[in-house]
């Protein structure tokens, strides 16, 4: 098996490997690995700026809570939930699927994924890839705080 390191900063070695095993009719993959291969780190940067963010924006809503400010922090809260919301519509517009409780989640229901219930119950995510390391689905399953 190719690390696929090698394979990014060597495609052309890689497809003349092929070639001298008499194996063209595989050359295609190559480029079809790459592709694969930026779709998801570029997914990967998308979750972590997306997280970086969040993580902010909850720091912040912690701080002005202490301060007694919660109108603001009730502003920034929306914010945050605004942020995760756009977040989810753009991995589902790259094709990626998106679950709730086993079940394909509809966009309409994007935003209660980010509210804590009366019960202590919320959603935890669940970033799921496929053999190739690339994600292809986010489950979102209920979680209860106790």
């Amino acid at each position: 098996m190719l690390d696929i390191k090698f394979v990014r900063e060597n495609p052309e070695v890689v497809k003349q490997n092929i070639r001298n095993k008499f194996q063209d009719k595989k050359l295609p993959l190559v480029d079809e690995v790459l592709e694969l291969d930026k779709r998801n780190r570029e997914i990967k940067q998308e979750v972590e700026a997306l997280r970086a963010e969040r993580n902010k924006l909850s720091k912040e809503i912690g701080g002005l809570m202490k301060q007694g400010k919660k109108e603001e922090a009730e502003r920034r809260r929306r914010e945050q939930q605004r942020i995760f919301v756009e977040g989810l519509q753009r991995y589902k517009s790259k094709g990626i699927q998106i679950l709730i409780d086993g079940r394909e989640c509809r966009p309409e229901e994007y935003r209660k994924l980010c509210e804590f219930r009366e019960d202590g119950s919320f959603y935890m995510a669940d970033y799921v890839g496929a053999e190739t390391g690339v994600l292809t689905e986010i489950h979102f399953d209920r979680v209860y705080n106790r």
